[in-house]
């Protein structure tokens, strides 16, 4: 029986868990849950050197790491249904979108672990990341996003002026400037800080 270790998190391991269910494969695996970010995954490190999931260890003992890869590798185990085509343009495009999907994937887990470090050690870029960005259309491919296309926020007062940019409310809370507040989750409302 294959294994795959996994982390239930993880949206590539979720990835490939769907790709063996479309198969008719997952009675065939077994899922192992690691954490990859644990000291303690010698079993993981064993299969996969860059300590990453999903790696799948097949019958005879090898492993396959990547979750594209491990894809490829179900799709190939059984006929159907063919998930990754094989007319060669098709194909290409298949791969296309699996590689955008996992650059989405990739750029909010790095901005999910940048936002989870302590204020002096988070990048500066964040609060320009979590401030969100205008998503214009890039030209002649009728596609949305891109580097060039993606351009920040400005707003604006009713003259035009760009408005001041407001450290984070953490900061204001931290140096006890009047005025600034928490909210207090419990109750869902504003509270004074104290």
């Amino acid at each position: 029986m294959m294994r795959l270790l996994y982390s239930p998190t993880s949206p590539y391991a979720r990835k490939v868990r769907v790709v063996a269910i479309e198969k008719g494969l997952a009675d065939r695996i077994a899922l192992v849950p690691v954490n990859p970010l644990c000291d303690d995954t010698d079993e993981l490190h064993c299969q996969n050197p860059l300590g990453k999931v999903p790696a799948l260890v097949l019958d005879d003992g090898r492993a396959v790491v990547d979750s594209p890869v491990i894809c490829e590798q179900l799709d190939a185990l059984a006929s159907e249904p063919q998930l990754i085509p094989k007319e060669p343009d098709a194909r290409i495009d298949a791969h296309t979108r699996q590689a955008v999907a996992d650059g989405v994937a990739d750029a909010a887990f790095n901005l999910i672990m940048e936002a989870r470090r302590p204020d002096p050690q988070r990048s500066p870029q964040l609060d320009r990341a979590l401030a969100g960005r205008d998503r214009t259309r890039c030209r002649g491919t009728g596609r949305t996003g891109g580097a060039r296309a993606v351009r920040p926020r400005r707003h604006r007062d009713g003259r035009g002026a760009p408005l001041p940019r407001l450290p984070p409310a953490r900061a204001r809370l931290a140096r006890g400037e009047p005025g600034a507040r928490r909210l207090d989750r419990s109750r869902s409302t504003a509270a004074e800080p104290g």
